[in-house]
């Protein structure tokens, strides 16, 4: 069983006996209310039994918290995470491979070459997307260092000095990677074997928490 799982498991008990928590809490107030004849004596009462404010408070204090947690991770899976696609026009094929994943997983905004709008500063502009990213991914082929756009991209890459997914279309390309990109483990992207989206997939996560 993944993470991920096992952590949707937990979440979903875990605020099932919130819930619970919560409708005794509540159960509990009710009743101590319905047997009060005023709202000062149902305060009275409530003070003076203080088992069980400490239980109500307790629990409610649990609930309150647990709320608070779940919206602030709601909050932050609403943010996408910036990623930055560097390739040839050699690789597009390929590369609108990897942007269908990123699309379908909703969590990121991709920038590449064609972010950059008529009039910009391509230099500076590669420079920004690549300093704003999160995660920077390279499809090194045949055509990467004959493309300018590729050659400032690399260079401004390098100089960040953030870490690196590397794609390569077959395994003989390996050895023409750069030095500063073979550190890194390459994927090898196979129109005839499907794994390798998951090895994306998991090293996406795996760059993320480093």
């Amino acid at each position: 069983m993944s993470k991920i799982n096992i952590r949707k498991i937990f979440d979903k008990i875990f605020s099932t006996i919130v819930a619970v928590l919560s409708i005794i809490s509540l159960c509990i107030m009710l009743v101590a209310f319905i047997d009060a004849n005023s709202i000062n004596e149902f305060i009275i009462k409530l003070a003076n039994n203080k088992t069980q404010f400490s239980i109500i408070i307790f629990f409610l204090l649990i609930y309150f918290v647990y709320s608070y947690i779940c919206l602030i991770r709601k909050i932050i899976k609403s943010r996408k995470i910036n990623i930055f696609l560097s390739y040839s026009d050699y690789s597009r094929t390929e590369m609108n491979k990897i942007k269908d994943i990123l699309v379908l997983t909703n969590n990121y905004k991709i920038y590449d070459f064609d972010s950059i709008q008529a009039g910009q500063d391509i230099e500076a502009e590669i420079k920004r997307m690549v300093a704003i990213s999160k995660r920077i991914i390279v499809l090194y082929d045949e055509g990467y260092t004959k493309t300018d756009y590729c050659s400032i991209g690399l260079k401004a890459i390098i100089e960040s000095k953030k870490p690196v997914i590397p794609l390569l279309k077959s395994i003989e390309s390996v050895s023409k990677l750069p030095t500063e990109l073979s550190k890194f483990k390459p994927l090898i992207i196979s129109s005839n074997d499907e794994s390798w989206k998951k090895a994306f997939e998991h090293s996406l996560h795996q760059q993320y928490n480093r």
